[in-house]
Protein backbone atom coordinates (compact mmCIF):
# COMPACT_ATOMS: atom_id res chain seq x y z
CA UNK A 1 0.00 0.00 0.00
CA UNK A 2 3.14 2.11 -0.69
CA UNK A 3 6.83 2.33 -0.62
CA UNK A 4 9.78 2.37 1.57
CA UNK A 5 12.15 5.87 1.18
CA UNK A 6 15.41 6.08 1.65
CA UNK A 7 14.87 7.19 5.20
CA UNK A 8 13.43 3.59 5.43
CA UNK A 9 9.68 5.38 6.42
CA UNK A 10 6.38 4.02 4.20
CA UNK A 11 5.25 6.88 1.45
CA UNK A 12 1.77 5.34 1.33
CA UNK A 13 -0.52 5.55 -1.17
CA UNK A 14 -3.61 7.86 -1.33
CA UNK A 15 -6.15 6.27 1.01
CA UNK A 16 -4.01 4.28 3.50
CA UNK A 17 -1.86 5.58 6.37
CA UNK A 18 -0.30 4.13 9.61
CA UNK A 19 3.85 3.44 10.25
CA UNK A 20 3.06 0.45 7.70
CA UNK A 21 0.42 1.42 5.34
CA UNK A 22 -1.70 -0.46 7.09
CA UNK A 23 -4.51 1.28 7.96
CA UNK A 24 -7.58 2.06 5.49
CA UNK A 25 -8.67 5.67 5.51
CA UNK A 26 -11.62 4.69 3.27
CA UNK A 27 -13.03 2.00 6.02
CA UNK A 28 -11.30 3.50 8.91
CA UNK A 29 -12.95 7.02 8.37
CA UNK A 30 -16.59 6.47 6.48
CA UNK A 31 -18.00 8.99 4.16
CA UNK A 32 -14.86 11.19 4.78
CA UNK A 33 -16.16 12.11 8.72
CA UNK A 34 -19.42 13.75 6.92
CA UNK A 35 -17.78 17.12 6.87
CA UNK A 36 -18.13 17.23 10.93
CA UNK A 37 -14.60 16.00 12.04
CA UNK A 38 -11.04 15.00 10.77
CA UNK A 39 -9.80 11.48 10.10
CA UNK A 40 -7.10 10.25 12.62
CA UNK A 41 -4.82 6.99 11.03
CA UNK A 42 -4.80 5.23 14.76
CA UNK A 43 -8.57 6.48 15.91
CA UNK A 44 -11.04 6.61 12.70
CA UNK A 45 -13.15 9.87 12.62
CA UNK A 46 -12.63 12.79 15.36
CA UNK A 47 -15.62 14.47 15.23
CA UNK A 48 -16.01 18.37 15.77
CA UNK A 49 -18.57 19.62 18.71
CA UNK A 50 -21.99 18.82 18.50
CA UNK A 51 -21.60 15.69 16.00
CA UNK A 52 -21.10 11.94 16.33
CA UNK A 53 -20.95 8.37 15.53
CA UNK A 54 -18.11 6.27 13.27
CA UNK A 55 -18.37 9.08 10.71
CA UNK A 56 -19.87 12.02 12.45
CA UNK A 57 -23.41 12.19 10.82
CA UNK A 58 -24.91 12.10 14.26
CA UNK A 59 -25.59 15.84 16.06
CA UNK A 60 -25.39 15.75 19.61
CA UNK A 61 -26.87 17.86 21.91
CA UNK A 62 -25.30 19.13 25.30
CA UNK A 63 -25.14 21.92 28.43
CA UNK A 64 -21.78 21.36 28.30
CA UNK A 65 -19.43 24.38 27.63
CA UNK A 66 -18.18 24.07 24.01
CA UNK A 67 -14.36 25.08 25.38
CA UNK A 68 -15.00 22.28 28.35
CA UNK A 69 -15.80 19.66 26.00
CA UNK A 70 -13.13 20.83 23.56
CA UNK A 71 -10.32 20.73 26.78
CA UNK A 72 -12.08 16.96 27.60
CA UNK A 73 -11.40 15.66 24.36
CA UNK A 74 -7.62 17.28 24.58
CA UNK A 75 -7.19 15.35 27.58
CA UNK A 76 -8.25 12.25 26.31
CA UNK A 77 -5.53 12.27 23.62
CA UNK A 78 -2.95 12.73 25.78
CA UNK A 79 -3.90 9.65 27.39
CA UNK A 80 -3.73 8.00 24.53
CA UNK A 81 -0.62 9.56 23.36
CA UNK A 82 1.07 8.31 27.03
CA UNK A 83 -0.12 4.78 25.78
CA UNK A 84 1.59 4.82 22.21
CA UNK A 85 4.70 6.51 23.88
CA UNK A 86 4.48 3.57 26.47
CA UNK A 87 4.24 1.14 23.89
CA UNK A 88 6.96 2.25 21.28
CA UNK A 89 4.36 4.00 18.65
CA UNK A 90 6.02 7.47 18.52
CA UNK A 91 4.71 8.08 15.09
CA UNK A 92 1.29 7.39 16.22
CA UNK A 93 2.19 9.46 19.65
CA UNK A 94 2.82 11.65 17.27
CA UNK A 95 -0.34 12.48 15.66
CA UNK A 96 -2.48 12.05 18.76
CA UNK A 97 -0.58 14.97 20.35
CA UNK A 98 -0.98 17.29 17.06
CA UNK A 99 -4.86 16.37 17.01
CA UNK A 100 -4.35 17.43 21.12
CA UNK A 101 -2.76 20.84 19.93
CA UNK A 102 -5.62 21.19 17.48
CA UNK A 103 -8.87 20.91 20.10
CA UNK A 104 -6.67 22.96 22.39
CA UNK A 105 -6.71 25.66 20.15
CA UNK A 106 -10.34 24.97 19.12
CA UNK A 107 -10.69 25.79 23.25
CA UNK A 108 -8.82 28.65 23.19
CA UNK A 109 -10.64 29.89 19.88
CA UNK A 110 -14.09 29.51 21.34
CA UNK A 111 -13.59 30.61 24.67
CA UNK A 112 -14.50 34.48 24.62
CA UNK A 113 -17.92 33.41 22.18
CA UNK A 114 -19.05 30.42 24.23
CA UNK A 115 -22.40 31.05 25.67
CA UNK A 116 -22.31 28.91 28.55
CA UNK A 117 -18.63 30.35 29.51
CA UNK A 118 -20.04 34.08 28.99
CA UNK A 119 -22.63 33.99 31.26
CA UNK A 120 -20.91 31.80 34.04
CA UNK A 121 -18.18 34.26 34.39
CA UNK A 122 -20.44 37.64 33.57
CA UNK A 123 -19.89 38.19 37.79
CA UNK A 124 -16.06 37.01 37.57
CA UNK A 125 -14.75 38.32 33.44
CA UNK A 126 -10.97 37.90 34.48
CA UNK A 127 -11.63 34.35 35.05
CA UNK A 128 -11.35 34.04 31.55
CA UNK A 129 -8.47 35.62 30.86
CA UNK A 130 -6.97 33.02 33.84
CA UNK A 131 -8.18 30.27 31.84
CA UNK A 132 -7.12 31.33 28.59
CA UNK A 133 -3.58 31.50 29.79
CA UNK A 134 -4.16 27.99 31.24
CA UNK A 135 -5.18 26.72 27.85
CA UNK A 136 -2.34 28.78 25.70
CA UNK A 137 0.05 27.22 28.46
CA UNK A 138 -1.59 23.38 27.60
CA UNK A 139 -0.68 24.12 23.99
CA UNK A 140 2.89 25.01 24.72
CA UNK A 141 3.32 21.79 26.87
CA UNK A 142 1.99 19.90 23.89
CA UNK A 143 4.23 21.64 21.82
CA UNK A 144 7.21 20.65 23.54
CA UNK A 145 6.16 17.23 23.78
CA UNK A 146 5.68 17.10 19.78
CA UNK A 147 9.13 18.49 19.60
CA UNK A 148 10.38 15.98 22.31
CA UNK A 149 9.02 12.24 19.80
CA UNK A 150 9.74 14.30 16.85
CA UNK A 151 13.60 13.74 18.20
CA UNK A 152 12.66 10.67 18.96
CA UNK A 153 11.31 9.35 15.77
CA UNK A 154 14.26 11.14 14.22
CA UNK A 155 16.60 9.31 16.65
CA UNK A 156 15.28 5.72 16.38
CA UNK A 157 15.69 6.06 12.59
CA UNK A 158 19.09 6.65 12.91
CA UNK A 159 19.79 3.91 15.36
CA UNK A 160 18.50 1.55 12.50
CA UNK A 161 20.61 2.34 9.96
CA UNK A 162 23.86 1.93 11.96
CA UNK A 163 25.35 -1.74 13.69
CA UNK A 164 27.53 -0.37 15.96
CA UNK A 165 26.65 -1.14 19.20
CA UNK A 166 28.05 1.54 21.04
CA UNK A 167 26.19 3.94 19.02
CA UNK A 168 22.88 2.25 19.16
CA UNK A 169 22.96 2.22 23.19
CA UNK A 170 24.04 5.99 23.31
CA UNK A 171 21.24 6.74 20.93
CA UNK A 172 19.12 4.16 23.37
CA UNK A 173 19.97 6.43 26.04
CA UNK A 174 18.87 10.05 24.29
CA UNK A 175 15.35 8.34 23.49
CA UNK A 176 14.86 7.21 27.13
CA UNK A 177 15.65 10.79 27.95
CA UNK A 178 13.27 12.17 25.13
CA UNK A 179 10.54 9.63 26.22
CA UNK A 180 10.96 11.14 30.13
CA UNK A 181 10.70 14.78 28.42
CA UNK A 182 7.99 13.75 25.85
CA UNK A 183 5.91 12.34 29.79
CA UNK A 184 6.48 15.34 31.50
CA UNK A 185 4.84 17.42 29.27
CA UNK A 186 2.23 15.06 28.49
CA UNK A 187 0.83 14.65 31.89
CA UNK A 188 0.45 18.32 33.21
CA UNK A 189 -2.88 19.29 34.01
CA UNK A 190 -5.14 20.42 30.81
CA UNK A 191 -6.61 23.73 31.16
CA UNK A 192 -9.20 23.45 34.03
CA UNK A 193 -10.79 19.90 33.32
CA UNK A 194 -8.68 18.86 36.12
CA UNK A 195 -10.31 21.65 38.29
CA UNK A 196 -13.08 19.99 40.88
CA UNK A 197 -15.30 22.58 39.77
CA UNK A 198 -15.16 22.74 36.15
CA UNK A 199 -14.62 26.21 33.67
CA UNK A 200 -16.21 29.17 35.87
CA UNK A 201 -18.40 27.00 37.85
CA UNK A 202 -20.16 24.77 35.25
CA UNK A 203 -20.46 21.41 35.64
CA UNK A 204 -20.38 19.25 32.94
Amino acid sequence: NGFCSKNKTCSCDVGWSGSACSVNLITSCPNDCSGHGFCSSSYGCICDYGWTDSDCSVTTSSSVPITQSYLESAKEFNDQALEELNEGKYVEAKDIINSTIEFLNNAKDNLRTDPIILESCKDNPGAITKIERSIQSSINNNTRAALAVDRIINVTSAASRTDNARGVNEEEGIVQKLIKTAKKFLTKPIGKVTSPNAICGVRG
